[in-house]
Order: C-alpha cells, then structure tokens, then sequence
C-alpha cells in the first residue's frame, strides 16, 4: 500500500468522484475538495505530500490555490489538471510551484 496522502481540488462532483476513485484503486489516501479556501484550511490542519487542483475554479483560480499551499508546506508536490490549456498557463502554474 503507497502512503503517500493526496489533496485534490475540483469543483466538479463527477471529477472528484471518478479521480479520488481511481487513486484509492492504486492504494492512494485521498481527500477531495470542492474549493480553494477549504483545500488551503486543510493543509493547515493536515499533512499532505500532493496536491492536485483544477486550474479553473470559482473562488481562487489553481495557482493561487497553489501559491498560498506552498507557503503553508513548501514541499508539497503539487499537479494542476484543466480543460483550458495554454502554455502561459502552464508556465504560470510552474512558476508558483506546480510539479513539471
């Protein structure tokens, strides 16, 4: 069994579903997350060793969620996923800490 605890953020039911599934099938502890605010709360409270967050999300945006985590824990591994690709985002979300 990995050890290894995972944050994930999204604010779609059926991604957070279908993802926290597929990474508990793989012996992954995950908490999932609907929002920036609360994921930022829980990283406070708990160790974690990832964090996967949706870039777009209504109240805080990915980077930001991992720009404000990373200050909390500056070694957590974090991983963006999206639907809305840019390079410049990618970039972006690099620069803040995003895994590459």
């Amino acid at each position: 069994m990995k050890s290894c605890q995972i944050l994930l953020i999204d604010d779609e039911d059926d991604i957070r579903e279908t993802l926290t599934t597929l990474l508990n099938m793989n012996g992954y502890t995950v908490t999932a997350l609907p929002d920036g605010p609360s994921a930022i709360e829980e990283v406070k409270k708990e160790k974690y060793q990832m964090v996967i967050t949706d870039l777009m999300l209504p109240e805080m945006n990915g980077i930001d969620i991992i720009k404000n985590i990373k200050e909390v824990d500056p070694d957590i591994q974090c991983i963006v996923i999206t639907g809305y690709a840019t390079v410049s985002t990618a970039v972006e979300a690099m620069k803040a800490g995003a895994f590459d």
